[in-house]
């Protein structure tokens, strides 16, 4: 298994085909997706073409993406991740699908900075967004944990955004300390 990242208590990967399966469980279950495209869930189909274009994007875009995660000491996937470029906003944008047995535990906010971290020092990007769903405090904690700043709100659709992001300068500033 090929590990693109590792924190302390993660590790993600490159998604494969195989992954279809919990990719859809997960996606099945209403609270994990509340805040994900306003709460959709998909059909077997709709996340099978999904994960198809998962995959054709490690190609286009090598080192982004979205990416198993799992926990380091079980192997254990727990969730996704992601540092791609976001679709509706033309900017690289970090993110997130957790398991519900894996929420309270601080996996977010671990990943987060793993990810933070792996864009700005290996990727050598400038500036990495957060787009979470205005209801959802949680991982709008999760992203001002990491540094990011909510630069403002946008309406995608039927529901609105807040649009975080951080430099590499904030980024370079906060470890400095």
């Amino acid at each position: 298994m090929n590990k693109l990242l590792e924190s302390e208590r993660l590790f993600c990967r490159k998604l494969t085909i195989d992954d279809l399966e919990w990719i859809y469980q997960q996606g099945q279950d209403p609270e994990v997706v509340r805040y994900i495209y306003g709460g959709k869930i998909l059909t077997k189909n709709e996340e099978k073409e999904r994960l198809e274009e998962r995959l054709s994007y490690y190609n286009l875009y090598p080192g982004l993406g979205v990416f198993a995660l799992h926990e380091r000491e079980s192997g254990a996937i727990i969730g996704v991740c992601n540092l791609n470029h976001s679709k509706e906003f033309e900017e690289i944008q970090i993110g997130y699908r957790l398991q519900k047995k894996s929420w309270g535990k601080g996996f977010a906010t671990e990943i987060s900075r793993a990810l933070l971290a792996y864009g700005f020092e290996k990727m050598k990007l400038k500036r990495i967004i957060g787009i979470v769903e205005t209801p959802n405090i949680a991982s709008k904690r999760v992203l001002e944990k990491v540094g990011l700043k909510r630069e403002k709100v946008v309406s995608l659709l039927t529901y609105d955004l807040d649009y975080y992001a951080i430099e590499v300068e904030g980024w370079n500033a906060q470890k400095s300390y």
